[in-house]
Parts: structure tokens; sequence; C-alpha cells
């Protein structure tokens, strides 16, 4: 074998990763949120390819993408850094041992070394052959080590791989290690003494690969071969056999251990039996070192394939990653296998293990990543490999639900992002996961899918509980009711379903929609359901009825999402636009009970995809396909927060039902927690421990805290706040506050030398009160004057503050003289004379002081009082005069009055009291007694009589009038008037009423009037005489009468069944009750029926006058055998009876049918004799005649004329043009199956013109070409005549699309002949009798016995691929069925069937 050809047998290697990524977001209104708190699978929004490495100590994970190396950390998932230079895809990374350096390897054919901690780019190597495959640093990352593929030129490699070592500082090389192959793997031993590298090549000749493994001295820079089968130039050539090596194929794969023992990975066996396998090697520090093979790890049975990776945790576990996407792990020191990690369907291009062993990160060709526990073998993480669709939080809010395009459901620990439960494709859904929920309770979960199916799960098994499978259309929608016992599902198929959750039977289904559900959500007392659609309504159903109460419709694009405000007052729904036509990226605010729009949130870039109420209803979150998810203030509409980050749309948003956090789902593949908004409490006016509580409570902290005066705010209560009450911010943030200092000082007025209340008007307008006064004498201020205040003025004090004043009381007081005694000109003398003035001079009467004597003072004397004061003095008029007591008894009290002041006495109290004796008014008794004597002005006392005592009226109500009259005397009254009344229910002679009403008290002697019953009051007797029987017993039973013997006669006079007489006699009057006895006709005695066929009518007439009956309804028909009126039948049959004057209805007979002449003028000779003959006459004389206006052989004129009634037999003659008078005639030319084209220009050529040209179709006529014509070709016609043809359509194809909807909307309609927009089995039937009942339940979808438009799609719109839209004719024609067949009309209707779909 003189020569070889190379190929690369891996390509570019590429790495997906898991991320969590976390940032707080700051307090800020209308903030954008970019950093989530964690993130649920492996999107970063750039192409993630495959090979990664992890840091020494596990923090961070270092990846490929694209020409950059993203730097991730593994604990938060954030993404650290890019390092970005390479030109094209970065092929390889490795740390160095220390953690402080990243090499990266690129196709662009350098490596580039990278400052681990800043990102800084340190050195640049250029390989001189091929793209860097393979990287390695020494454990300080001084030394690097690169693996290049084979360079080729114009496609034909021209050398092979090699590695080359670099001064990782520099970037300067230090030796190149030559092999024959592409350098797939290089390591570093732990002491940084020893290099291994992995090689392999094929031979296009024997399409063969060679590989191999060497250890080098990296001192020496000499390598040995470790195990393999290394191809050199030339190879021997035939090869030895048995193969010598280990690894009879490629050596793919590298490593060391911890203790320097070298593994390798590569293939073995033959080309019969390939397999892989790994093998661990000992050796010794010689040179050439011993190899020693230690334990050789391989598949039980033969499995094809390659080791695409390796790596060697601390533990000394052993995992290998294959190009089929498993992971094989063994223990290296005993060999025993643990469990394969299956997850991946692509290469598996990097396997790490974190610091501590504990977790294994995998990466795959496939473009995902998985994190495993390595003990146990459990996969952590994966991810969605779709679009996620769905995403809500589980009720306790632990878990977070997702459902995704991959076709699966996973359920994950909120804090860790661990996946719990996969709800996969392989037992469950088939289609893309639409929507996914909790239940209110958290044990089950439901789905929908694209699969046309909703599903129920365990939801900490994971067990399919059971499906929901009546949608005939993908499953977009899907809610638990609150209570968990039905569920709902909305799908493309234009309807919802209420299901029974328990067993799985259809309750209800909500029709009214004319596109697809795309949203459904219960209410929160599970009354009512609400559904949206892309019909750009969201509509309102009673659950119980299934019946629509409400649809909100002013969106203008397909209503994607919707949700109810958890008090259910208000509903919330999101919108999109459509593909083409009107725009709306809007989410709505609606009130639950009118339908009207309370708020539109306008924000988004693109489509409204989901929207969400927070629990607490203040808040409300959308989603959007511009990438972005927005929180909206309720109240006001505004926004509060936006979050971006999504590189793909947001497909679903929820909000966390225990913590301040929300989640969005995007078809990135992702969902993402974020840190959501507390609504700032209001707690001005709160003291400021109260405030900084309230503060906690909300997840918020009070500062910074500042003072200040306040005029409203008392001290020490909260003044204001920042931000203020109802403004949204992060969990955790900050709020101003000022704490009121009370109201500022103020400077206190000088109120010295103002009064006291002028005073105390000032301090008031300062602000401050009037505190305590005292006063005290002062000879200089007057009274009431102010001497003195406390604070002084000028003095700063807090507002409100009380100012105390010193108040002058005037000069000091002197005593006054007593002057009791002294008669009142010496008294007045004295007073003045001591300084003070004489006030009010009373008078009285006394016994011991003579007239003119000072009796007392005020002030008494002695006492201390102010010069100029007065005082006051009563003054003796000496003894008081007498008088004799009138007598006033016997008197009235007016009387009594008068005689007491006339005579000087005062009126004194006057009591009452009964006496048998005394009248009512007048005094019994005086005191003092007449004739003592008393002083002028005294009182005398009365006592004035009542008159009797009253005594209680007896109640003789119902009692009959002679006991009555007794009870009422014997207590003391007197009967008083007695009239008397009928009554229904008091019997006669007992008392109805009585005046005054018993119990009344009343003097003994009052007069009691009466009421005494007569009884009943007598009815008068209706009168019925010649009312019907029933009209009678209604009138006399209405007037309390009783219907009595009933008799029935015969009477000329009175109609059968009417009353003929009555006893009692009308007008009668008779006691309640009685009978009334009636005499009924039976109406005139029967009479016998004449026989009045075959008689004249007049005739018939005489009888029935004879027989006293009457001629009721006369009716006339033809006869081919009576002749013209005589009676043909009668309805009453001769001989049977009937009463007299009855109607006799009878038919005569009009005679033989007369023939009515057709209107033949205008037609053809040969249809005018048709249409005689059909009429029952006969062709009579025919005449021909030329005509200028009438065509050839066309009737001119006809006798009788059309209309005229005549004999069946009769003649019709009429006269037949011979058309235009010619002077010769010309042969018509045969143009019968000749193109259209040809057949007019032979007419025109012949001298004819073309006629009326008439289309029809044609099963064997080709489109086009004449089928007939007339005249027929041969026959003389005059030159210019007309030539009408017949022209083939072809053979019918069947409507067009609109043709069919236009036809079918009309018959649709016409079938409907209720109106009732359905069409039942019988309207159906009538409509197309050839269509089966088998037929007919087909199209009946819902099987309510009914085919409504729906069903029957006529409302197929033809744009969303969906078969109601196929109405090209053959998607008619196959739809059709054997329905095709039918009758045109029938069959558009039977189009709409569904016997094809």
């Amino acid at each position: 074998m003189s020569s070889s050809v190379v190929s690369l047998k891996r390509g570019v290697h590429a790495f997906v990763l898991l991320s969590l990524v976390c940032l707080l977001a700051a307090p800020v209104m209308a903030d954008t949120v970019t950093t989530p708190i964690r993130q649920y699978g492996y999107s970063y929004g750039f192409a993630m390819s495959g090979i990664a490495a992890l840091s020494p100590d596990g923090s961070q994970f270092a990846m490929a993408s694209g020409a950059t190396v993203r730097i991730v950390d593994t604990n938060t998932g954030l993404l650290v850094r890019t390092l970005s230079g390479h030109l094209q895809t970065v092929t390889a990374v490795a740390w160095s041992a220390d953690g402080t350096r990243i090499a990266s390897g690129s196709a662009d054919l350098t490596a580039r070394v990278w400052d681990a901690a800043t990102g800084e780019h340190i050195c640049t190597t250029s390989q001189p052959r091929g793209e860097v495959i393979s990287v390695a640093l020494s454990g300080d990352g001084s030394r690097l080590i690169t693996g290049t593929a084979g360079l080729s030129v114009g496609g034909v490699p021209v050398l092979p791989g090699a590695a080359y070592i670099w001064d990782g500082v520099t970037g300067m090389a230090q030796g190149m290690l030559a092999h024959s192959g592409n350098v797939f793997a290089v390591a570093i031993s732990p002491d940084g003494a020893w290099a291994a590298t992995a090689s392999s090549v094929t031979f296009l000749d024997d399409d063969h690969v060679y590989g191999a493994a060497y250890l080098w001295n990296l001192t020496t820079m000499s390598g040995t071969l470790i195990t393999g089968n290394p191809v050199l130039d030339p190879v021997p050539d035939p090869l030895p056999e048995p193969l010598p090596y280990t690894h009879w194929g490629g050596v793919w794969a590298v490593s060391f251990a911890a203790d320097s023992r070298v593994i390798t990975g590569g293939s073995g066996g033959d080309d019969d039996n390939p397999y892989w396998e790994a093998c661990m090697w000992s050796y010794t520090t010689a040179n050439p070192p011993v190899f020693t093979l230690q334990r050789r790890l391989k598949p039980a049975l033969s499995v094809g394939g390659w080791v695409s990776s390796m790596a060697v945790s601390g533990t000394g576990m052993l995992a290998v990653g294959l190009s089929n996407g498993d992971v094989r792990r063994w223990d290296v020191a005993t060999g025993l296998g643990f469990s394969t990690l299956s997850a991946h369907s692509g290469e598996i291009r990097s396997v790490c293990f974190s610091a501590d062993s504990s977790t294994t990160f995998v990466g795959s060709a496939d473009g995902f990543a998985s994190q495993w526990d390595t003990l146990t073998g459990r996969l952590l993480r994966t991810g969605h490999r779709g679009a996620v669709n769905a995403v809500s939080f589980s009720p306790d809010g632990t878990r977070i639900l997702t459902g995704s395009n991959d076709g699966r459901a996973f359920t994950w620990e909120t804090g860790s992002s661990i996946e719990r439960l996969h709800m996969g494709s392989a037992t469950g859904h088939w289609g893309a996961v639409t929507a996914a929920m909790y239940s209110a309770d958290g044990t089950r979960i439901l789905t929908g899918s694209s699969d046309t199916t909703g599903k129920q799960w365990d939801s900490t098994s994971g067990a399919d509980l059971r499906t929901f499978m009546w949608h005939g259309l993908p499953v977009s929608s899907v809610a638990f009711s609150p209570d968990g016992s039905t569920v709902v599902t909305g799908s493309s198929d234009l309807q919802a379903k209420l299901w029974d959750a328990e067993t799985g039977v259809l309750l209800q289904t909500f029709n009214g929609h004319s596109d697809a559900v795309n949203a459904v959500a219960f209410s929160p007392d599970g009354a009512t359901v609400l559904t949206g659609s892309s019909d750009t309504t969201a509509k309102l159903w009673d659950v119980a009825t299934g019946n629509l109460l409400k649809t909100f419709a002013q969106h203008t694009g397909p209503v994607s999402s919707v949700a109810f405000s958890p008090d259910g007052t208000r509903v919330l729904t999101g919108a999109r636009s459509f593909p083409e036509g009107a725009v709306d990226n809007t989410a709505r605010l609606w009130d639950a009970g009118t339908a009207t729009v309370l708020h539109i949130f306008v924000g988004h870039s693109r489509g409204v995809t989901a929207v969400a109420f927070a629990p607490d209803g203040f808040q409300v979150l959308t989603g959007s396909r511009d990438g972005s998810a927005i929180i909206w203030d309720v109240q006001s509409g505004v926004e509060l927060r936006r979050y971006t980050g999504h590189v793909g749309e947001v497909t679903s948003v929820a909000f966390s039902p225990t913590e301040r956090r929300v989640v969005t789902a995007s078809t990135d593949r992702v969902a993402r927690l974020w840190e959501g908004l507390v609504v700032v409490p209001n707690v001005v006016g709160l003291v400021q421990l109260a405030a900084e509580n309230t503060l906690a409570a909300a997840s918020l902290y009070a500062g910074p805290i500042t003072e200040a005066y306040d005029d409203d705010i008392p001290a020490g209560s909260v003044a204001s706040q920042d931000p203020v009450a109802g403004t949204g911010v992060s969990a955790g943030s900050s709020v101003a506050l000022v704490i009121s200092l009370g109201p500022a000082p103020v400077l206190v007025p000088n109120v010295v030398g103002l009064s006291q209340s002028v005073a105390e008007t000032t301090l008031q307008a300062a602000g401050l009160i009037m505190g305590a006064v005292t006063e005290q004498y002062d000879d200089v201020a007057s009274a009431g004057t102010v001497l003195s205040q406390d604070p002084v003025a000028d003095t700063a004090v807090e507002l409100g503050s009380a100012v105390n004043l010193v108040v002058s009381l005037g000069p000091a007081p002197v005593a006054v003289p007593d002057v009791v005694g002294e008669m009142e000109a010496s008294a007045r003398a004295t007073i003045t004379g001591a300084g003070f003035k004489v006030g009010v001079v009373a008078q009285e009467y006394s016994d011991t002081a003579p007239a003119g004597e000072v009796i007392a003072q005020s002030p008494v004397g002695g006492a201390m009082a102010l010069p100029g004061s007065l005082v006051d003095l009563v003054v003796s008029l000496g003894p008081q005069p007498v008088v004799d007591v009138p007598n006033i008894v016997g008197l009235s009290a007016v009387e009594a009055a008068t005689v007491l002041l006339t005579a000087g006495l005062t009126v004194g109290v006057f009591p009452e009291e009964f006496s048998d004796t005394v009248p009512e008014g007048i005094v019994i008794s005086q005191n003092p007694a007449a004739g003592t004597q008393a002083l002028v002005g005294d009182p005398v006392d009365a006592v004035v009589s009542l008159g009797p005592q009253p005594v209680p009226v007896p109640n003789v109500v119902g009692l009959p009038q002679a006991d009555a009259e007794a009870a009422i005397v014997g207590a003391g009254f007197v009967v008083g008037t007695v009239t008397e009344e009928t009554s229904e229910t008091v019997p006669a002679g007992s008392v109805i009423s009585q005046n005054p009403a018993g119990g009344l008290e009343k003097v003994p002697g009052t007069a009691v009037d009466l009421v005494v019953s007569l009884g009943p009051a007598p009815v008068e007797v209706p009168d019925v005489v010649g009312k019907p029987q029933a009209t009678a017993n209604t009138l006399i039973t209405d007037a309390g009468l009783v219907v009595g013997a009933v008799t029935e006669e015969y009477s000329t006079t009175v109609l059968a069944g009417r009353v003929i007489s009555q006893s009692p006699e009308a007008g009668e009057e008779v006691t309640p009750g009685s009978l009334v006895s009636l005499v009924l006709s039976r109406g005139p005695a029967p009479v016998a029926v004449p026989n009045l066929v075959g008689s004249t009518r007049t005739a018939a007439q005489s009888l029935l006058e004879d027989a006293q009956l009457a001629e009721g309804s006369v009716t006339y028909e033809y006869s081919d055998t009576v002749v013209r009126d005589i009676v043909l039948s009668q309805d009453k049959a001769p001989g049977s009876e009937v009463p007299a004057g009855s109607f006799i209805d009878f038919v005569v007979s009009r005679g033989v049918e007369p023939g009515v002449v057709p209107d033949i003028v205008g037609e053809l000779r040969s249809d005018a004799e048709a249409d005689i003959a059909a009429a029952g006459l006969v062709v009579g004389t025919v005449t021909e005649q030329y005509s200028d206006t009438v065509r050839k052989d066309r009737v001119i004129r006809q006798t009788p004329a059309a209309g005229a009634e005549i004999a069946k037999g009769s003649a019709v003659n009429f006269v037949v043009s011979l058309g235009k008078e010619q002077g010769e005639t010309s042969t018509v030319p045969n143009v019968v199956n000749t193109p259209i084209a040809s057949a007019r220009a032979a007419i025109t050529a012949a001298g004819f013109t073309v006629g009326v040209e008439t289309e029809r179709y044609d099963e064997t006529a080709e489109a086009g070409w004449v089928m007939a014509q007339s005249p027929a070709g041969g026959t003389q016609s005059a030159p210019g005549s007309p030539v009408d043809l017949v022209v083939s359509l072809g053979a019918y194809k069947g409507p067009n699309a609109e043709e069919a909807r236009e036809l079918l909307a009309a018959l649709f309609d016409e079938a409907d002949t209720d109106g009732d927009g359905k069409l039942s089995w019988e309207e159906a039937l009538a409509a197309l009798p050839s269509l089966s009942r088998a037929v007919f339940d087909e199209l009946d979808k819902n099987t309510d016995g009914y085919l409504d438009r729906d069903e029957l799609g006529i409302g197929g719109c033809g744009a969303c691929g969906c078969q109601k839209g196929d109405m090209t004719p053959d998607g008619l024609k196959k739809r059709l069925g054997d329905l095709f067949l039918s009758a045109l009309a029938l069959s558009v209707l039977a189009v709409v069937g569904r016997r094809g779909r």
C-alpha cells in the first residue's frame, strides 16, 4: 500500500448546558428586568454546538458556542462572560488545573488562552496544519497542547494531524508531536510531566479506521505507543495477523486518572464484530516507558459506534461518552459497571464531573445537555427539546409545570430547577403539549395536545389517569374547575368541551365560536367558563346549561389567552394580530358582568400570547410574541415592570401563588422564574414603628428615614413615603420615610396691655392657646387688662403651646358700711360717704321694722368691694294687711279663681278627684276655709270634681239582642239606638257591632248603640233564559245559588242546548244557596234528509225547503257522465235524521270539462302541435304564409285565441310562417360535430346568419364543438335565415368553490323550512330523497339529531388547511362520495358532509 487518503471521522463538536440565571430587579417604576432568578431548560439564545469543560472547582462551565466560548456559573446559571476572538467555530475547550486559565481551539487553525477570572485574551497560537480539534492546559496554565486535524489542499489531504506544545503565556511553539492521523484528544498528567494523545485515520483504500494512543515525555519530547494500530508511512503490507493491539480501530479519547494512569477509548473487535472499549494503563518512568493493561472495559454485546469522550471522577468513576448518545460508566478500581445514562440522540461530545463528583454533566451533538446524579444515575436536568408552550405553578408554589412541543410535560423544583417528573410522549401525547395546569389540590395535572386529546395525570407518580379524546382538531387549552370535579378543553375544532374529571365523560359542548378556541378558563366559583377564539371574541358560558351568557368583542385579532380576576368580577383577554390584516397587540380588562372594557394594556410590539392575574388581583401579567412579559397595575393600567431576555416568543405566563414571583415560558425551549413586584403599602400617618412593621410584612424595609416639621401629621408619625403607596417594586426594596416632628415652632406675640379677650384672639391667630389666667389687683391697669405673660413675647414655642396670663382686677376693694337699721335717707348718706353708690332700693312688709327703715343690704356690711360699687337696699313698708277668705265651694274652677283674685288672694293648688255627688268641674272643698283671715296675696287651695268614676263598657258583639241589652243595663249603662243590617256571617238577631266598643271606660248611664243582624241578604235570581247551559250554570253559581233539576224539551224557537225557562223566575229574591231549576232546548224535532242526487239545483232547493232544511255550501265540479246543473253528491245521506233547519251541502255538475286553448303563437309548428294535443284538443286547419316578422316554421296566429275554453277534442286552427318571401332558397350547411368557430364560418359562407347559440354539458361531445343545429343541415332555407346552434360544454365537473358555497347557502336555507338554522332528518330527506339515515348520522357530528352549518362545513375558510376549506372540484367530488350522483342542488348539500373526512 504505497499511498493513503486521510478523512476526518468526527466533525466540529458542540455542547449545550443548563442555564439557571439569577438577578434581583431594582425597585423602579416601569423598570426592565433582563436576568431571571432561575431558568428551567438549556437554551441561552445562542447556538450550542457541544464541546464543554468544567472548572476544577466545579463552579463554572466553559462551553463552545459558534466562534465564542460562554462561561456559565453552575450554581446560579448566570452567564458570567463570553470569550470572543476566534474567526470560526470553536472546536475544543479546556481549563487549567488551577482554574486560572481557559484554552480554546478553533476551525480557524488557532488556539487561544484566556484569563478565566477576567476573560482577557492572553495569547494565540497558529497551527501550521489543520484545524484545532483538541486542547489541554498544564496545571498552572503555563503550557498548552493542541491536537489538529490533517491539512487538505483542494479537498486532498496533504499532511496528517499533529500535536503541538506551546508556551501558555507567550504562545511560542515548544515542540511538535508527530501523528499519522487526526489528533482527536490530548491530555496532560496531573504532575505536568507527561502528555497523552489519541489519533485516528481512515484509509480510503480499505475503508478501515486505524488509530493509536501515545504517551509523551514533555521533557524529552519523545513519544511511546500505548495502544492501537498506528499506520506509519510506508504501511506494512500485508498487516500482521492476529493484530497485536488492544484497540483494533480508531482511538478517539484519552484521559489521565488522578494517579496519572492513562485511560484510552476507541474501537475494538474486528470488521465482522466491532465494538467499543476503554482501557486503563499503568506505565513506568523508564525511557521508553513500559505499559501494563490494568483494566479493559467493554460492553457485553457487540455495539457499533465509537468512544467520543471520556472523564474520570475524583472518586474513580470512569464515564465514557459514545457516538450513539449513551454514557457508559464503570468503577475504575473494580471494573464494575454502573447504569448507563441515556437521554441523547446524538454523539456525546463532552462528559464532566462536578468538583465533588456528585453530579455528571453531559453534552451532545443533538444540541442538548443533561445533568445527572452520579451515584444513582437519576436524570436531574435535561430540559425540553422544543418550544415550551405552557407553564404554571403548583398550588403550594414548590413546583413548576411545563409543556412543550417535544410532546412532554415536566415538573421542576421551583428552588433548584431539578426535574422531578416527566410525562413523556412514549406513554402519553404523541403531539406537542399545548397546555398544562395543576388541579386546585395539586394532586393531578391536566394537559392538552396537538394530538387532539387532553390527558389527566397523577402529579406524584406521573401515571396517565385518563384521556379526553372527542375533539377533532388539536387541543389548545385546558382548565380544571375550582373543585377539580370537571375539566374544560378548547380546540381548533371551534369548540370547548366540559368533561367529568373522574370518569372522562363528556358533559357539555360550548358551540358558538366561528374559529379556533385558543384559551379557556373557569370562573372562581366554577359556575361559568370563559373562552377565547381566533374569531376575535371571548365568550362567557353557563356551565350548567351550556348557554352563552356574554360576548366580549372589541379585539381585532385572534384572542389567544383569557383569565378571571380572583374575585370573578373582571376578565382579562390577550390578542395577537392576524398574519395579514388587523393588528392587535393588546390585552384588555373587562367588567365580567357588563362586558365593558375597563382598561386596554398597550405596550407590546407583537401579539399578546398569554395573560394572568396576580393572586391579590392588583396586578396582571402579559406575555408576547415580542419576547417580553409585562406586569401592569390593574387600577391605572400603567406598566410596572417589563421582563426581557427570552430569545423566542413568550408563550405562557403565571404568578406564583405563594411568592412575589412570576414564571414565563418561551419558544426558546425554556421557562424562566423572575422576581415579581411587591405593591408598596400606604404607611403615611402610621407611627414609625408600625410603619416599619407594615413594610417588613410586605417584604420591604424602611430607609432612609428623615425628619421634618408637619402641621398636619403628629410628631413621630410618617409624613410621606417614597415610593408612594401602590407602586410596584422588588421584594427587599427600601422605602424612604419622612417622620413628622409635628408643627414648626412659632414666636409668642406680645399681649401685655391688651384686654383678656383680645389677648386670647391674638394668641389663637398665632397658633397658640391661652393657658392659665391669674388675676391680681392693680391701681394703674384697668380690670381685665393683661399685666404679664409666660412665655414672654418673641419666645419660640411649638404650635399649639399654651401662654399663661396675669390679668388686672383693677384697684383693691374696701369694706362696705353696715346701714341695716338706719332710715333710708341716713343709709344713702353713709353709703355715698364711704365711696360707694346706692344701687336698687326694694320695699317689703315687715312686722318688726317701721316703715322707711333699712331691713337688708347687698353687699352686707363689712364685705370687701371695689370703691364705686353699688350697694342694694331693702326698705320696710311696715306691717302687712289681712283679708277674709271667700267661700268658693260649689263654684266652677274658673269662677273660684276669679273670686280669690278679687279678694286679694292668689290661686293655690286645684287638684281633681272623682265624685258621685258633685258635678264635673265644680269645687268640692277649699283650704283655708271660707271666713278665715289671710294675708293679702296668700294662696287658697281647692279640690275640683271629675264627676262620677267611669267603668268598662261590656262587649256584647255576637250576643242575641235581648242578652246584649241586659248586659248593658246591668253594667250601669243604657241601651241607645238599635239599627238592623244584613250579615253573611252573624246570625239574625245577634249584635254585629256596638258603640262605644266593649272594654272602653265610660261614665255609668252612657248610652250604648247597637247594630243587630238581619241574617244574610237575599240574592236576585239571574235571567238565564235563552243562555247556553254552561253560561246559565255559571250565572247561577256566581249569584250564590245552586243549579237544580235540568230537563230537556224540543223547541223550534230556542236553539238546542239553551235555556227555555227557569224556576224561580229571573228577578225574584231568594235566600243564597237556593235551587234554580232549568228547562233546556233540544232544538227542533229532527227531520229526514231528502235525496238530492240527480235533481237539478232548483229542485234540490225545493226538496230541502219542504223538509224544513236549508241549502248549505254548493260547489261545482266537471263530470264526464252527469249533465250540467244536476246534483252529483250530498254531504248528508238521504234518510238520515238531522235537526230541522240544518244546512245540507251538495255538489252540482258543471258538465264535461272544456279544454283550454294553449298559446302557440311564436312556437315552432311541431311544438305547437304537441301543445294542442297535450291540452286535449286537435290540430285543425294549418295554413302557411310568408311573413317579414315571424321566422320560418313558427306560428303567426291561432283560432280560437289562447286561453279560450272549448270542448275537449275541438280543433285549433293556426297559420305558420314561410319566412320572408324570397325568389330563391339555399341549402343549410351541416355543422354538427365541428368546432364552433368553423361552424360559424361555414354558416356565414353559405349566406346564412348564426342564430341562437345554446351551451349544454355533454359526456361525449368535446367542449366547444357543435352538438345540434336548426334548421338541420341539407334543408332549404331562404338566404340570410338564422341557423341556431347547440354547443357542448364538455363533461360536467361539478361546481367550483364559489359556486358551491353560493348554491349550498341557498339550498341550505331552502331546505331549512322551519328557519331554525339547522336541518332535521325530515328536512334533509325532503331536500335529498336519496339520503340514507346512515349517511345523515355520519354527518351529524355532535349527535344532536340535526345537521348545522358547521357540521356541513359551510364555514370552511380555505386558509387554515382544514378540510372544510377544500372546496375545489376535486376536493368536492372526493368528499361527496355516492351522494355526488344526486341532483346538482342536492349534491352541493352533500358537499359539506364528512363522508370523505
